[in-house]
């Protein structure tokens, strides 16, 4: 149960709950199971809050501090976390279906098994966090920082089959995206070191720095739900990248750097 004193001094404003967090700092406020739809709670002290299960569809988070919060289980749909310090929070199976976290800091961050159908996170801090067996849909993760990211057994397939998730100019270096298919744009990406072992990798890599990246095992080629969809390889980096059992037969080269240095200009 969540703790009615603490309910009550959110009510009240900004200013009381910030000076109450300032005079009592290792109390760790507990809101478990409230509503809080479409409150705005920018600027709010959050930090290390429990907000487990709580209803956040259309709050204003923006600029808040919510450090090491338990967000487990919310409901964030349409919320707005720009800004916000998400760092080191819990998401583990959360709705974060169109929230806007753009620009928001959520390194170390545990997202695993959440819904990310349409999430913003455009130019956020995604270092370290842990993506695995979320539900990746069509989230934007355009100029995101995600270096050393996790996306073991995340799902990256979206319906309508065109929908693809946005990656293009994010930094993915040591990022793990291995054993899973892929369809997504990751234009002028840099996936150096990255993990790609054995994933499907259905995905426009135009530009894209995979330099000493792993794709040991992976598929560059695809026929996914009907829809035919190739790995763009134009102007990429493969320098140094691992290629055994690689599967690259259906891939588009021009200007492509291989592995060994050398230029591949076959469908230029």
């Amino acid at each position: 149960m969540h703790n009615e004193e603490h309910l009550k001094l959110i009510r009240q404003g900004v200013d009381s709950w910030n000076r109450f967090r300032r005079d009592n700092p290792t109390i760790k406020p507990n809101l478990r199971g409230v509503k809080l739809k479409g409150y705005d709670l920018r600027g709010y002290d959050l930090k290390e809050a429990s907000l487990r299960g709580v209803e956040l569809i259309r709050t204003n988070f923006k600029a808040a501090n919510l450090k090491q919060a338990d967000l487990s289980n919310t409901n964030l749909l349409w919320a707005n976390c720009r800004q916000t310090n998400l760092s080191g929070a819990n998401f583990i199976n959360a709705n974060l279906s169109a929230a806007n976290f753009s620009e928001a800091d959520l390194t170390g961050a545990n997202i695993s098994g959440a819904q990310l159908w349409g999430a913003k996170f455009i130019k956020a801090d995604l270092c370290g966090v842990d993506f695995s067996r979320a539900n990746i849909g069509i989230a934007n993760f355009s100029q995101a920082q995600l270096r050393e990211a996790n996306f073991r057994e995340a799902n990256f397939l979206s319906s309508p089959p065109s929908a693809r998730p946005n990656f293009s100019r994010a930094d993915l270096r040591g990022a793990n995206i291995s054993g899973v298919t892929v369809v997504g744009d990751f234009r002028r990406t840099d996936l150096r070191e990255a993990n790609f072992s054995g994933t499907v990798l259905c995905a426009d890599l135009s530009e894209a720095n995979l330099r000493g990246a792993n794709l040991r095992g992976a598929i560059l080629y695809a026929n996914l739900r009907g829809v035919n969809r190739w790995a763009k390889l134009v102007r990429t980096n493969l320098l140094d990248a691992a290629l055994s059992d690689a599967d690259l037969s259906g891939s588009e080269f021009c200007n492509t750097i291989m592995p060994d240095g050398t230029l591949n200009n076959r469908d230029c």
